[in-house]
């Protein structure tokens, strides 16, 4: 679990590196959740926790959990002055979620702290391509 986090700083560290703007040390261009990468080391750690402590045969269901709750925040929480369900840039709820988290930090159509959720679906689906089959 150490490893899984160690590495998740890292590419979260490298996120901000590289589309963050982390090494311009100029805070009005710094977007500490911009990158793709960021993405990836939310959807490492999740699978990592997943994997170590859940029983492999729950590991679809967690998958479809994790996309049908994502699914709900999604289409079910209202943004307030939009009303739920719009998934315009502007008007989604991780768009929302997002100005709230980073407030000042905020930029342009992040991957979002809700997108984790799909960013960790993702991972266990490849977990799950080359896990061995139970007996």
């Amino acid at each position: 679990m150490l490893r899984a986090v160690r590495q998740s700083v890292i590419l979260f560290c490298l996120g901000m590196i590289t589309q963050g703007n982390l090494l311009s040390f100029d805070m009005s261009r710094f977007h500490p959740c911009y990158s793709v990468l960021h993405g990836l080391a939310a959807g490492y750690l999740i699978a990592t926790v997943v994997v170590l402590k859940v029983k492999a045969k729950w590991h679809v269901a967690t998958v479809a959990v994790f996309l049908l709750v994502y699914w709900a925040m999604i289409m079910l929480n209202p943004v307030p002055g939009v009303g739920a369900g719009v998934l315009t840039p502007q008007g989604n709820v991780a768009a929302y979620v997002d100005k709230l988290v980073l407030g000042r930090f905020h930029y342009g159509e992040n991957t979002g702290f809700l997108s984790y959720l799909g960013f960790g679906a993702s991972v266990l689906l490849g977990v799950l391509a080359v896990e061995p089959g139970e007996e």
